[in-house]
Formats: C-alpha cells, structure tokens, sequence
C-alpha cells in the first residue's frame, strides 16, 4: 500500500489538515473542482491510511492549482510540487512505498524553502525597521491582539530574529542528531507567525509542520503512538476526525473569510498544542535518516532544480509572485532593486523592465490603481486588457515619460502559458519596498 509506515500516515494526516486550513483562510469559491478537493482532503484526513485516496487527493490539489494559476499563495507551489514528487514516483515505482520513496524529495523542497525565503529577505528594505515587514507584521499582530505597539528595540529584534529562525531552522535539519531542536524552533517560529490576522499565513505553516514531521524517524512515531494505549488511540482518531468534520463544515456552511479565519486559526493552535505534546513525549533522538536524505534519482533532481529556479525568477527578470518572496520587501523591477548582492540592471529577461503609471483608464478597478504611487509591468496591464469589459482604454505614462493610451486593440494578447505561469506584483513609484504578501 502506499501510506504502509505510522511516519507516513501521520505526515499524511497532517497534509490533508493543511490542504483544509487553506480552505478555511481563503474565500471559498464553491467550484465544483474545489468542493472535491475539499471532500477528498477531509476523507483523507480520516483515513490517512488509504493510499489510493492520497493519490487522487494530489490529482485534484494538482488540478485545483493549475486552475487557478497564478492567483495562487505560495505554499500552494510547494503544495503543487509535493503532489508531483509522489505521483511521479508512483508512476515511476508503482504503488507500495510511492510516498517512503518521496519523502527525501519532499524535505529537500522544504529545505529550498527557507533557503529561497532568506536570500530574498537579504535586501536593503527588510532590514530598515522603518518599512521591514517583520516589524510591520508584529506591530500589525499586536494590533490585532490589541497589545501596546512594540517599541523600536522589538521591531529591530522582529527582523534579525525571524532571519535567524529561518536560517537555523533548515541548518539544523542537515544535521543528523538535532532534528528535535529544529522542530521546537519550526513550531514556535510558526506558531509565533499565526498570529497575525493575514489570511494563509496559518495554511502556510500548517503544510511546513507536515513536512517537519517527516524528520521524526519511523521508530519515534511507532513508539509514541503505542504509549497511548489502545483505548486512548481510538479517542485520539475519533477527536481527530470530528476536528476535521467540522472544519469541512465550516467551510461548506460559512465561506466568509474573516469568519473562517477565526476557525482557521483555532484549528492551527490545536494543532499546534499537538505538535507540542508530541515532542514532549518522543524519546531521546536517534539518528534521523540522513542517509536518505540526498539519495534522489534524476527525476526528483530536476524537479528541484526547476524549484529553485522558480525562486530566483526576481533575479532573473521572470515573475515576482509565488517565489517565496513573500513578506520580504524585496524589489527586482525596473532596474531599481534593493537586494544586498544582486544587481538587477541587467536581467536575462526584459518583462520587469517595462514599467508603467496608470493615469486613467475605463475599468474601474485599473482605476482604483491609477490614485496609488505603484507602477505596474507592462505584462500585468496586458493581462487586465484581456480580462477587462470591451472596450478598454488605459492611459499610461510611461518610464521615459511619454503618455500613452492604449485600448484593447493596441494591446497584443498574451501567450496562454505565459499568462498562466507568470506574475507580477505592483511596485512602489517611489521610496522603500513596502511589505506585500
């Protein structure tokens, strides 16, 4: 079967939690592709042992991202790219150990993660106190939490605090006794993170712990489950599977994202005091599986070179959105770019290059925009063109300073692959970076 080992089944039941906490922090479209997946991952939930069903649960995650690229969250690429390692080793290996034989690939992505997330928060912006989004979203979740707001010393700490989480956290999972130390620091560092009030901040983390859970060695979990007692484990699974039951319900019933929030939020705390007590109870570690950690075949080795390419894209002049540069104040775009090692006057690709200040234009929400101090890529105004009621006219001022307008007929339609893949944020026209998502 594939989900044979306890380490798989409880990395299995964790996933399927987070798929649903995803859920729970976005406004529920109710598309028929999202109710399945949804349904799936609340079945897999509770019943992480059958394996058949984690197959079809990564088809429709799978299908539920291509769908709706690019308007995805960045956890949801690394969601998409763990669906690809075990359907790919499926298809590879067969069905028994389909998911033992990903696992390698799947803490290797994790740890790109947090080397991509740190590199690109190497810019000058992040560590300016002044604008950094470390201090913007502590004084953002004190705020919410309707404490003080936190003087200059803790919006300082904020910053060089959350880089050193993010770097120690992947340092000491290379290593082969100090997982349990790296699991402490992953849960608290994103247990400290889910407070603020920004929705998928919590789905985000949620799908990490997963993924952290797979450093615990097969042994720790068999032991840890079998000092529950029989008795014991039954409620642990019947607790469980109302938890999961309801949060599906939540979703189904009340899709309104501020009121789900507060259930997501629930939820990932629960699962957090899990997380908790769990290693409260593990034994002494072991050796933690280094010596499969970097056994890959060919195929998962270019899946995560493809991984790591799509997080450096910025530096390259690709898209700037969903490559895991989010809350990072970092800025490739239009030659200006503020990153403490990388020059970004001269790219391999033109798309950032070309920035644009909407004046005006006749659909309201471009509008909305042309009151802002961003600029746009030009890539992004094309794409508004092509979504946009006919007919469409935008006056733009462009970087040499000349005023255009240009209408949908001037507009050249964009490539279908490009349009699906590639992103862009809008940027400030002057100043710092400010801190988006």
């Amino acid at each position: 079967m594939l989900v044979r080992e306890m380490q798989s089944r409880v990395f299995s039941w964790l996933w399927a939690v987070a798929l649903l906490l995803d859920f729970l922090c976005q406004p529920f479209g109710g598309q028929p592709y999202e109710v399945m997946t949804l349904l799936l991952a609340a079945f897999f939930a509770c019943r992480p042992d059958l394996g058949w069903v984690f197959l079809v649960v990564c088809v429709a995650d799978l299908t539920h991202f291509l769908i709706q690229a690019p308007w995805t969250p960045n956890h949801a690429v690394l969601r998409a790219f763990v669906d690809l390692v075990v359907l790919g080793h499926f298809f590879l290996r067969g069905k028994p150990g389909a998911l033992e034989a990903s696992k390698p690939t799947i803490r290797l992505l994790l740890i790109l993660v947090y080397g991509i997330s740190v590199f690109h928060k190497l810019n000058h912006d992040f560590l300016n106190p002044e604008v950094s989004c470390a201090s913007q979203m502590l004084t953002d979740g004190a705020l919410w939490l309707r404490l003080p707001s936190p003087p200059p010393i803790l919006r300082a700490i904020s910053i060089w605090g959350a880089l050193a989480c993010e770097m120690l956290i992947p340092i000491l999972l290379l290593l082969p006794r100090s997982y349990p130390l790296a699991l402490w620091l992953g849960l608290a560092f994103h247990s400290i993170l889910a407070l603020h009030p920004h929705p998928g901040i919590y789905s985000f983390s949620g799908l990490v712990i997963a993924i952290l859970s797979l450093w615990v060695p097969e042994e720790q979990w068999s032991d840890f489950i079998a000092r529950f007692g029989e008795k014991s484990e039954l409620l642990l699974r019947v607790t469980a599977r109302l938890a999961v039951i309801f949060a599906t319900c939540a979703v189904l019933l009340e899709p309104h994202p501020r009121w789900t929030f507060r259930i997501g939020l629930a939820v990932w705390f629960s699962l957090a005091a899990a997380g908790l007590l769990t290693l409260f109870r593990l034994r002494r570690p072991g050796s933690a599986e280094r010596q499969t950690l970097f056994r890959l075949g060919w195929a998962p080795s270019i899946l995560l070179l493809v991984f790591a390419l799509n997080g450096f894209a910025p530096y390259m002049g690709l898209h700037t959105v969903r490559v895991f540069s989010m809350f990072s104040n970092l800025r490739t775009e239009g030659g200006a770019g503020n990153h403490l090692w990388i020059s970004t006057d001269k790219q391999w690709f033109s798309f950032q290059s070309d920035l644009v200040k909407v004046l005006e234009s006749t659909d309201p929400r471009l509008s909305e925009l042309a009151m802002k101090e961003e600029m746009l890529v030009f890539f992004e105004l094309q794409r508004w063109a092509q979504s946009a009621p006919k007919p469409f006219d935008v006056k733009v001022r462009r970087r040499d300073g000349s005023i255009t307008t240009e209408t949908d007929a001037t507009l050249p339609p964009l490539n279908p692959i490009l349009r699906k893949f590639l992103f862009f944020r809008a940027v400030n026209k002057t100043g710092p970076s400010k801190c988006k998502w």
